[in-house]
């Protein structure tokens, strides 16, 4: 009984992605474009420590 309540709530969890794939893939897009501030800050700090 377990089992084919787990395998219906798996089902479900896949038409709701496919119901609304476009939000998901505008979520992950702006978490990308945020991210990338931070590392060029420690591109620099590296590029100084070289120069040093």
């Amino acid at each position: 009984e377990r089992e084919i309540e787990k395998e219906k709530k798996k089902i479900e969890a896949l038409k709701e992605k496919l119901d609304r794939p476009d939000e998901e893939s505008k979520k992950k897009g702006k978490k990308h474009i945020r991210k990338p501030k931070m590392p060029a800050r420690i591109k620099k700090n590296q590029a100084h420590k070289r120069k040093r």
